[in-house]
């Protein structure tokens, strides 16, 4: 089995072109070629084959191309196709892709012999056969060529050096002349060529190419040649070189830092960056927001790794972020970095190309730390890097480096909050084990306000030792207020205050991202999805897309879930404080009507056949979003619950009692059906407190109808029939006949679950006589098996058989699918009352694999235990143990305590 990506995409089977099918379909199988034995996310996958607009159905037809390419290749051996943790990962030995053979035979020809890194060399060059991934035109595909191409002329060119210093002079004036043509400005390319040149005795040609390369880079760039460039020159004028000069060796890292706890991954991130560094110029990135401790991690890695360089450390603080003060330009830095090595100041040139090549040239060949710390983005650092590879830099930034990612291969190590021991260990190193230990319930409330952040542990913990705060205990209770907190976390130095650290990050942003950034914190919910952002800001999903790349790439928000943005507590409050409130309470609304409407969508889904209730318009601004069947709907309720939970919270807050109930409503069948009967309770408390200050009769006796039959699930029926009386009292006063139906059939519920039948049958005739009078076919289907429930719990089985059957009827033509399962289960029993326990069986089988189909765990719950029942009368004890089982694990998920304990008994018995 071989698998080719260096050209068009191919596998072989013992030499047979195997065919790969449609171009996106070889684009899934290069995606995982290229991370091969790593799993590719399911979500990065998408977007390498489809980009920014992936089709409706894309994870079914990635499902398919991978099933496909499975069959295609299921003949060969040595591969292996998995779904792993969230993704898929391809499994095969590297050596059999050529990428990573070309990879490994590269490695192995930079510490090689000369002579044998040319046959090194030569092999791997030999694997290219044209353009990589030349026949896939997507976004990720010209991303992976442009890196890879640069790839390939950076390994040509240590060919060329290899083949130089063999002699082997002719051959690289060919190989040369022709890749100039490609790479006109290419310094270290044309060196290569004039020296190819001069060795081979054409002196004067090796001239005129040096003086057409320094035209060029004037014309086309305004620089003069590099000092490696300038150095070819010398030599060819000079028959020899002057004596290196003796250097410093300076010491300029900062003290490493007291108390520094756990980071023990990242630490070994930036070491296994810089062991596998095979290369070019070693680039590790610490990036992650203000305050997570980047210069910490750096200081502490350098100190703990000052034996690998002996030539010196230099360090600089680039000032990227710091509150009052401009971002520090790469002349004053450079200026001040030579001067560390030595350079007299007569010797410094004033303009930045000069001192570019003198840095350079004086750092080359020295193995040294550059330790660029606070960085603002990848152009203020490009003109800091060496320019040989015996140079290693480290850089910290609240930037995510991008430029230096693509264009010098810096590999990025991100820095992300501290977790609950490395928290711990962090305050106890700072106040000391007696008194964390002594003060154990405020130490965690203290650790969980600084939620996971350096810096502001930090502080905290300072507050303690000076004497700010007392004690832990005193602390903690200041903290526990969100709108002092940052106060408390005030220092009043500039270079240690979370305020400022987050202000200066927020001053960073332009405009445009700055107003997403401080909208963020308006949204009450945990994370925010980019529909919701866009309702949010009231900006179309593009632009608001592009807004929150900046953001994130400033380390203000993350994704700790692809394409759901998060903010971290504390910059939450900063946010908060930075918006208007007329923004904040225009931004709320927006986002309000977007919940609101997608989840009524989103409901009729769920249950087509579900009465709607009548709301305002959205607002201008508000674009809801419209989801395709009932998996989109259950996926998305599944997503948002606790956003929806938290915007009903807020509206109910800020006076939008509309949107409080409504929400409440909208969020009930989905409840209903998972078995939320603990957070369905809790959303209608908030929809009762919303609809009685709203003043509508209607709303409110919709409010306390369902709060009535979420206390009747959790079994606290005295309680539930109060509300539903308060409910059938308010429809009554209101003159709502369909809301009075309503209130009696709620009643029929819960007098049942009380035990009352006669209460319970005498409230599904009245539900049963309104509804026969108007047009509502699934309520009239629903209260005919209502009454035919009642009646075979008052034991008159004849007429309960008839009206259950005819209740099945009515919902098989309407195709009401809840109202089939549920008819199911009043057949089953009444089979079992009437003793034929082989037709009981059948009828809770048909109710409960209905309540599977249509995804209605909670639904199917008292059905499967009645199924329980029916095999142990039929005789089945095997069967009934595992209905009852299935049963007892569902209410336990359900939290319905006291029924849990029913089923428990029935297996001790049995």
């Amino acid at each position: 089995m071989s698998f080719a990506v260096l050209g068009e995409v191919v596998a072989q089977v013992d030499g047979t072109v195997i065919d790969l099918g449609p171009a996106r379909q070889r684009t899934a199988l290069a995606a995982l070629l290229l991370d091969v034995n790593e799993v590719v996310p399911t979500a990065q996958l998408r977007w390498r084959i489809w980009g920014e607009r992936p089709p409706l159905r894309a994870a079914n037809t990635l499902r398919t191309y991978l099933a496909r390419l499975r069959s295609a290749l299921r003949h060969a051996d040595g591969w292996a196709l998995e779904h792993r943790g969230g993704g898929y990962v391809l499994r095969t030995d590297p050596s059999a892709v050529d990428l990573h053979r070309f990879r490994q035979l590269v490695t192995a020809a930079r510490t090689a012999p000369d002579e044998e890194a040319a046959q090194l060399f030569g092999t791997a060059l030999a694997l290219w056969r044209g353009d990589p991934l030349s026949t896939l035109d997507t976004e990720w595909g010209a991303d992976v060529r442009t890196v890879l191409r640069a790839e390939h002329l950076a390994v040509r060119l240590d060919h060329h050096d290899v083949q130089l210093r063999r002699g082997r002079h002719t051959e690289v004036v060919t190989a040369t002349t022709s890749l100039l043509d490609e790479h006109l400005l290419d310094e270290r390319l044309a060196g290569q060529h004039v020296l190819a040149l001069y060795r081979c005795g054409r002196q004067a040609e090796a001239l005129r190419a040096y003086e057409r390369i320094r035209r060029m880079l004037a014309d086309e760039l305004g620089v003069g040649p590099g000092p490696e460039l300038a150095e070819v020159y010398q030599r060819i004028l000079r028959t020899e070189t002057s004596p290196e000069p003796r250097h410093s060796v300076p010491r300029q890292l900062p003290p490493a830092p007291n108390g520094f706890v756990g980071r023990d991954r990242e630490l070994a991130s930036v070491t296994k960056v810089f062991d596998r560094h095979t290369g070019g110029v070693f680039i590790g990135a610490v990036i992650g927001p203000g305050g997570v401790g980047k210069t910490w991690l750096a200081l502490q890695w350098a100190h703990v790794n000052l034996a690998h360089f002996p030539d010196g450390q230099l360090y600089a603080n680039l000032r990227g972020y710091t509150k009052g003060e401009q971002p520090a330009t790469p002349s004053s830095v450079l200026r001040a970095l030579v001067q560390g090595l030595g350079v007299p100041g007569s010797a410094i040139p004033s303009d930045l190309d000069g001192l570019v090549a003198l840095y350079r040239s004086t750092i080359a060949d020295r193995r040294m730390l550059l330790v660029l710390d606070n960085a603002r983005d990848s152009a203020q650092v490009a003109d800091l890097l060496p320019g040989t590879p015996s140079t290693a830099v480290l850089i910290t930034s609240r930037d995510r480096l991008t430029g230096l990612v693509t264009t010098h291969r810096a590999r990025p190590v991100p820095l992300g909050l501290l977790n609950s021991d490395e928290s711990k260990a962090l305050l106890t190193e700072a106040l000391g084990r007696d008194q964390v230990a002594a003060e154990p319930e405020a130490a965690a409330v203290v650790a969980t306000h600084a939620a996971g952040l350096p810096l502001a542990m930090s502080i905290l913990a300072a507050r303690v030792l000076t004497g700010s705060s007392h004690s832990l205990t005193e602390l903690a209770g200041e903290l526990r207020d969100t709108s002092t907190r940052l106060d408390v976390m005030e220092t009043g130095d500039m270079t240690a205050d979370l305020r400022t650290v987050f202000e200066s990050s927020y001053h960073a942003l332009s405009t445009e991202a700055a107003f997403v950034f401080r909208l963020l914190g308006v949204s009450p919910g945990p994370d925010l999805a980019l529909d919701a952002a866009a309702n949010l800001t009231g900006l179309p999903l593009r632009e608001v897309r592009a807004r929150l790349r900046v953001v994130e790439s400033a380390h203000l928000t993350s994704q700790e879930v692809q394409g759901r943005y998060r903010l971290h507590d504390l910059i939450r409050l900063y946010c908060r404080e930075a918006v208007d409130g007329h923004e904040a309470g225009e931004a709320l609304g927006r986002l309000a009507d977007f919940y609101l409407h997608t989840a009524l969508g989103a409901d009729h889904l769920l249950d087509p056949h579900r009465p709607k209730i009548t709301t305002a318009a959205p607002r201008a601004g508000c674009v809801p979003t419209v989801l395709s069947d009932e998996a989109a709907a259950t996926r998305w309720f599944t997503a948002e619950l606790p956003n929806l939970v938290a915007i009903q919270r807020a509206a109910a807050e800020h006076g939008l009692h509309e949107h409080a109930w409504q929400l409440a409503w909208a969020m009930h069948n989905f409840h209903r059906k998972n078995g939320n009967f603990h957070e369905n309770h809790d959303t209608w408390q908030v929809g009762l407190a919303a609809a009685t200050a709203s003043g509508s009769l209607p709303a409110r006796s919709l409010a306390h109808r369902y709060l009535g039959l979420t206390l009747a699930q959790l079994r606290s029926h005295r309680e539930a029939v109060e509300h539903l009386h308060r409910s059938l009292a308010l429809a009554t006063e209101a003159v709502d006949t369909l809301g009075t139906a309503h209130s009696h059939y709620a009643l029929t519920q819960s007098y049942e679950l009380l035990g009352d039948s006669a209460t319970a049958l005498r409230h599904a005739r009245e539900t049963h006589r309104i509804y026969q009078d108007l047009d509502l076919p699934v309520e009239r289907a629903h209260a005919t098996n209502a009454l035919g429930w009642c009646l075979a719990r008052t034991g008159d089985l004849v007429a309960a058989r008839a009206h259950c059957e005819q209740a099945l009827a009515e919902h098989r033509t309407i195709d009401c699918q809840s109202g089939i399962a549920s008819a199911w289960d009043s057949l089953g029993y009444i089979a079992m009352k009437q003793g034929d326990t082989a037709a009981s069986v059948r009828y809770y089988e048909e109710a409960v694999g209905q309540y599977e189909k249509i995804g209605s765990p909670g639904l199917s719950t008292e059905s499967r235990r009645q199924l329980g029942n029916a095999y142990a009368a039929a005789g089945d004890l095997d069967a009934a143990r595992k209905a009852w089982l299935t049963a007892l694990e569902l209410y336990r998920s359900q939290r319905r305590t006291a029924d849990a304990d029913r089923v428990e008994e029935l297996l001790n018995r049995r």
